[in-house]
């Protein structure tokens, strides 16, 4: 027999919908549901053994955000992701990644010298150079990522 929301304990302050939402929303982040996959509420229900309720409110929220998609007389389904989509994301990360090193070296910076910084600086490069050919096999419709980052 499966764990339910109510069986645990930890949850109990949080509502049933807020636990939904949760859950749906990390099996969407991590693509565990697939983007443009339609999303049929009484199958979730059973899923995650909640009534509609919760269900219709979790949805509603995950909808709110951008991460469901809803129809008209079509129902839910998770929200389709583009090529836009992915560089933008892409985008993010490699700037977060930046903003992080830079935190992170901040007070070493006075201490390194110009030799250092230099150093530091090359690594980076090259670290962020190789995570883009690395994902070149997966950008979409064969482009790479750097062709679509040196054509921005």
């Amino acid at each position: 027999m499966s764990e339910t929301a109510l069986d645990n304990p930890e949850s109990a302050k949080e509502t049933l919908a807020s636990l939904v939402y949760d859950r749906l929303r990390q099996d969407i982040i991590s693509v565990a549901i697939e983007p443009g996959e339609k999303l049929h509420i009484r199958s979730l229900c059973e899923r995650f053994e909640v009534g509609l309720s919760p269900m219709r409110e979790a949805l509603s929220r995950l909808s709110s955000e951008g991460l469901v998609a809803q129809s008209d007389h079509r129902g839910f389904a998770v929200a389709p992701m583009d090529e836009e989509d992915l560089v933008d994301i892409t985008r993010a990360r490699c700037w977060l990644n930046e903003l992080a090193i830079r935190k992170s070296i901040g007070p070493w910076r006075c201490r390194l010298g110009r030799a250092g910084r230099a150093f530091l600086f090359i690594g980076c490069r090259a670290h962020r150079a190789s995570k883009l050919a690395r994902s070149r096999s997966a950008a979409p419709h064969g482009k790479s990522l750097i062709a679509i980052f040196t054509a921005a």
